[in-house]
């Protein structure tokens, strides 16, 4: 791995570590259901990610404020 792919590796196993059990939970389940959804579905959801990516921190905290948890 170059220097780049191993800080990312680092600070996602950082995050991971600082995340509660329920955390670690919600997050697993949330990948197997994204594991069964139909590659169309995958698709969508990536480039809605990216979309989101690309926004400023305040407008992202719009969003947020704007459009109720569905998974609380």
């Amino acid at each position: 791995m170059n220097a780049q792919q191993q800080q990312r590796v680092q600070q996602r196993l950082d995050n991971w570590s600082r995340m509660t059990p329920y955390q670690r939970e919600n997050a697993r389940k949330k990948y197997q259901q994204f594991k069964e959804l139909p590659r169309k579905n995958k698709k969508k959801l990536r480039k809605q990610w990216q979309e989101y990516q690309r926004l400023s921190e305040s407008e992202r905290e719009n969003l947020r404020t704007q459009t109720p948890a569905a998974h609380p």
